[in-house]
This record gives structure tokens, sequence and C-alpha cells, in this order.
């Protein structure tokens, strides 16, 4: 059972109800699939200053300071970015009004293509590579870039780099991870 099933499970167990952070795009991909494996979605919440619209994807909207000062939640993320201030801020939130919060990537787990169960064996097969290529990048930051990602990979936990640091890859390597794993991360910096 990988991490994401583990939340599924602890999700349908609560008595909190769940609520899906942002009402964007990725938040209807969320919400399907919770809703899919059998976890009933409240609705949405947003930043005071985000706030546009009472529905979102049929379900109400709700101004997320508000709605957990009166109803501790299940708080889920729902879009690709989160700044390492904005996840201290939504943190202090969530246990100031009691909730739990799930701060994984269920944008990145869901849409990221391919057969990641099949990557344990080619890692093995290749470990003398990836260590070739591990000592070529340019700084630490990239180096844990990149072991995150073999971690990743390796576990099927997909989880947020809160970090506002970027990664500096060369084109080659860039190349070679899209093309071997399908990755496409926000804070790869291509270097000429």
């Amino acid at each position: 059972m990988n991490l994401f099933e583990k939340i599924l499970e602890e999700l349908k167990a609560s008595a909190l109800p769940t609520i899906l952070y942002g009402s964007g795009a990725l938040s209807v991909i969320v919400n399907a699939y919770l809703e899919e494996n059998g976890v009933s979605v409240h609705g949405f919440a947003v930043d005071r200053e985000y706030y546009r619209k009472s529905v979102h994807n049929g379900k109400p909207v709700y101004i997320l300071s508000d709605y957990v000062a009166s109803n501790p939640s299940n708080i889920i993320l729902a879009f690709s970015y989160l700044s390492a201030e904005w996840e201290n801020q939504l943190r202090s939130v969530a246990a100031s009004a009691g909730s739990k919060i799930y701060l994984l990537d269920f944008p990145a787990y869901l849409t990221l293509p391919g057969n990641h169960r099949s990557f344990g064996s080619f890692y093995k097969e290749n470990q003398s590579v990836f260590g070739r290529l591990r000592a070529e990048l340019c700084d630490e930051s990239s180096k844990t870039a990149l072991d995150d990602f073999i971690d990743q990979k390796l576990t099927g936990v997909y989880r947020k780099p809160f970090s506002d640091k970027p990664a500096f890859f060369d084109g080659d390597v860039l190349e070679f991870l899209t093309a071997k794993f399908m990755w496409t991360v926000v804070h790869i910096t291509v270097t000429q």
C-alpha cells in the first residue's frame, strides 16, 4: 500500500469533512480521484484574496480561514505550486483550527504518466550510470533534486519540493530525464 492509498483510508475513516485547498483546474482532477476512491469532498477553499465565486465543480467554495475557524477539516493541497512561506501560513491556519493538512502533491501523482513500479529494476541495472550523472551535476541543490526524483520514482510517493531554490541541470541531463522518465518539474533551470 503506497502513501496515497494510506491517505485514502485515513480520509474515509475520518469524521472530519474533506476540503480541497485550491479551486483551479487541478482541483477538479484531485476531486474526481478522491470521489472515485470513496472519499466524499465537501467543497473547495481558497485564500480570501482569491475568492471569486461561491461554487466550483458543483461544490461550495469557502474562504479557508473563515471555514476552518468553525469547521475542523481534512485539508488537501489541490494545486501545483506552494512556496515555503505559503506552506507555513497554511500549516498555521490548519494547526490553529484543529484541522489535518495533506501537503503531498496529489496533482503530480495523478498526472505523471508511466509505470512507476518498473523504475526499481531499471534503477538497479543502471545505478552506476545514475552515480556518474549525479557526480556531474553543478551544485548540491541539483544533486538533491535528482536524489528526490529517484526516491519518488522508487517509492511512488510524490512530495512537493518546498524550496524556492532552483535546480541547475545542463541540457543533456534535462533531455535524458525527460526522455527516460517523462519528468516535468517547475524548479529546473537549464544552463547553457
